[in-house]
């Protein structure tokens, strides 16, 4: 039974990390990541965010997200951006569990934490890579491309300086 309360919650190393080496998402880039050992050591090292959509057997989905200057991820193209962006890392959901959407209440419940996060900060908006098959979620969320190569990951951005795209998807929450 997932939590209706709130969907996501905190990642608990000690409890959660056996579930996560079970995660996959069908994503062999996202996989590795994922089950990376490492993960665990960012988290404890304040260096990234991790939130879970759970039950008691199954991680339904996740975010990795972390505070960026946007210069990081688009140099060389774009050497004069330096605007501070909340970057999601990594968004997915079990390859189990696709189709029923998951995904979309997961982003909109982070999208209420996102905001928070952004006013406290005083960030530009929200950056995310994504593979070409998961623009068009993206998209309806609000996103535009920001740099796109075929076949590749693409930067889109969720700009909150932007007072129309802001109100859209933030103030509904």
């Amino acid at each position: 039974m997932i939590n209706t309360k709130r969907l996501s919650s905190n990642l608990k190393p000690k409890t959660d990390t056996e579930l996560l080496r079970g995660f996959t998402c069908g994503n062999r880039g996202i996989d590795r990541v994922i089950s990376d050992e490492s993960l665990i050591d960012q988290y404890y090292k304040n260096q990234i965010n991790i939130k879970l959509v759970k039950t008691k057997t199954d991680i339904l989905a996740i975010a990795i997200f972390k505070v960026i200057e946007i210069s990081a991820v688009v140099e060389p193209e774009f050497p004069n951006e330096t605007s501070n962006y909340l970057f999601i890392e990594c968004f997915a959901v079990n390859e189990n569990f696709k189709g029923n959407g998951i995904g979309t209440l997961f982003f909109e419940d982070l999208m209420v934490e996102f905001n928070e996060i952004i006013n406290l900060l005083n960030l530009r908006g929200i950056a995310l890579s994504s593979v070409e098959e998961a623009i068009g979620f993206y998209e309806k969320l609000g996103f535009e491309i920001f740099t796109k190569e075929h076949g590749k990951t693409n930067l889109m951005l969720l700009d909150c300086y932007d007072e129309k795209a802001y109100n859209k998807h933030f103030e509904e929450f």
